[in-house]
């Protein structure tokens, strides 16, 4: 009998058993190790745009200009060389609910009232090969998401969320104003000049408000992009106005309101002191907002 044939055979064996054992190896841990290395670094990546798109949203609303911002974000990730099948992801921009503050200008006979909205910016991903967790700005801070849970990205708890938001500069850029005055003369009751005060020719009252575009959202494992379109337009002009009302919403999940009616309250007073026909601001508490008034006298 020949034994010759029977070492090949079973070296050959072990060596298919072998690289049999190998790749099963390489798909059931190399490649998903791979695969979540490659999700963690397009995560990383959607925060940092969410970041910088949320310092982009603070700009406009200081600067209050025309101009064009955007981020682009990738939607998938987890794709490799040995297995290029990537998750996927949607990218959405919504309107918040709730107004923020709006201003009404008015005289007897006609009245303009102008609000300010904000939108949430969310990531949700899709069969991510790490976890899925999304991403989401609102009231000036981001959140992480998963699993219908939020939790915010930068802040410990929502406590340091709200400490910061009472701190917080955008709560002061929903408004600005501007005014024009010139000297007018003041006569007696004999009709002598007994000396001039200044009085506001026009107000000018920039209002920032949020929307939504005509696209809202994206979805699919490549590329989205976050594009903030900032233009100036007039809202509307009320002539020989006697009145100016600021109102703050109270009822907000962060509390911006602070910060926004402490401007509100120093904005008019600042007027009155300047304009000799605007009077003193008066502060009045709703149940769900408070107000800032000044009357404007036509007749000095």
């Amino acid at each position: 009998m020949d034994d010759s044939a029977v070492s090949p055979v079973i070296a050959v064996m072990l060596i298919l058993a072998v690289v049999v054992t190998a790749v099963s190896l390489a798909h059931m841990v190399v490649i998903p190790s791979m695969k979540a290395q490659d999700e963690i670094e397009h995560l990383e990546a959607v925060e940092e745009s969410f970041l910088r798109f949320a310092s982009d949203l603070e700009l406009a609303a200081s600067l209050k200009q025309n101009l064009r911002l955007s981020e682009r974000i990738p939607l998938g990730g987890g794709g490799i060389v040995f297995n290029p099948v990537r998750s996927a992801g949607t990218l959405r921009v919504d309107r918040e609910p709730t107004w923020i503050m709006n201003v009404t200008v008015s005289n007897a006979t006609a009245s303009c009232t102008v609000s300010s909205m904000l939108v949430t910016c969310s990531y949700v991903p899709s069969g991510n090969f790490w976890h899925d967790q999304g991403y989401r700005w609102r009231y000036g801070y981001v959140n992480i998401s998963k699993g219908g849970l939020e939790t915010p990205l930068e802040f410990a708890t929502m406590e340091e969320v709200v400490k910061q938001a009472n701190a917080s500069a955008l709560g002061g850029t929903f408004f600005d104003l501007d005014y024009l005055s010139r000297p007018f003369p003041v006569y007696n009751g004999t009709g002598h000049l007994t000396g001039y005060t200044t009085n506001c020719t026009a107000i000018v009252i920039d209002v920032v408000n949020f929307t939504t575009g005509e696209r809202n959202f994206a979805s699919g494992n490549g590329f989205g992009t976050l594009v903030l379109e900032c233009t100036v337009s007039r809202a509307g002009t009320v002539e020989d106005p006697d009145q100016i009302v600021f109102r703050v919403n109270r009822d907000l999940p962060v509390p911006l309101n602070t910060v926004l009616l402490e401007k509100c309250n120093a904005t008019a007073f600042a007027l009155g002191k300047a304009c000799g026909n605007v009077g003193a601001p008066a502060l009045t508490a709703n149940p769900d907002s408070d107000e800032v008034s000044v009357a404007i006298d036509q007749a000095v």
